[in-house]
């Protein structure tokens, strides 16, 4: 029993140094921050359609496009996110978007001008950390007659899905960690191109993402939804001091509308990038 002791103590020790070493190597390890004033989000363009069985289309060239009737009763999104549309006048409507999980994710309130050229939403909704959040903003109609039918252009930058923190962290040898604090959510596994489950209220059952290591100051990644990709692949790179990196898709939907994240370190001094 006292030899099958060693043995294992033996073997920790020996993992401790390599564990250690991989910690300090990997110069993406900390909490990062997006930094809105360096980084550069397009105008998000968006459509409804009528469909032949009267149904409404929405799409905005992701999973997230889905059908739906203002009619009170729930529909899914490709996300696997619940919307349940109610008319509020004859020009405006409300919508409740729910997580996969039941959770509430927004209240949308949209309004049509008078000339049905502007679609103004204001969105409502509470935090992962109890705290109420308020936007509002309007886009341009760019095709289409009345209605909500047609295509639109936001007047704002969209962030999309582009969380405001983001953190690395090594929880066991071989294995990197990616979490979302203000979303709860997370990944975990091998950086090697293998698909791994998404953890959180905000993702759908089937939601994956894999990452590799390209090199010591880029990565590659991809989410995908039941096996389907979920938005183009992104991919991210480190600054030669450390101290920031962009993030930006790998092969853009629209080149018109390619977005670039900047995010900076916080806390320490950046390490060097290998």
């Amino acid at each position: 029993m006292r030899s099958a002791v060693l043995v294992c103590s033996l073997a920790f020790v020996a993992i401790l140094p390599t564990f250690a070493a991989e910690k300090l190597q990997d110069p993406w390890i900390g909490t990062w921050k997006l930094d809105r004033a360096r980084s550069h989000f397009p105008h998000r363009t968006f459509t409804f359609s009528r469909l032949p069985n009267g149904l409404m289309h929405y799409s905005d060239g992701t999973l997230g496009s889905y059908d739906f009737a203002v009619d009170g009763k729930p529909y899914k999104s490709g996300w696997d996110q619940t919307f349940v549309w109610t008319a509020a006048g004859p020009n405006a409507w409300d919508v409740v978007v729910t997580y996969p999980s039941g959770k509430e994710a927004s209240r949308d309130h949209h309004v049509l001008s008078a000339d049905g050229k502007t679609l103004t939403t204001t969105v409502t909704g509470t935090n992962s950390d109890g705290s109420p959040f308020h936007h509002e903003g309007t886009a341009t109609r760019v095709g289409g007659t009345q209605g909500l039918e047609g295509k639109w252009r936001s007047n704002q930058p969209s962030q999309g899905d582009y969380p405001n923190l983001f953190t690395v962290s090594r929880p066991s040898p071989g294995v990197v960690r990616w979490d979302w604090p203000e979303d709860n959510g997370f990944v975990e596994g091998r950086p090697d191109g293998t698909d791994h489950p998404l953890q959180g209220p905000i993702f759908a059952p089937g939601s994956t993402m894999s990452f590799r290591y390209l090199s010591g100051d880029r990565i590659s990644y991809a989410a995908k939804v039941n096996g389907r990709p979920d938005g183009p692949p992104g991919i991210m790179t480190l600054a030669p001091d450390g101290r920031s990196f962009t993030d930006t898709p790998l092969h853009p939907d629209n080149e018109s509308e390619t977005p670039l994240a900047v995010y900076v370190r916080q806390g320490a001094d950046s390490p060097k990038a290998p």
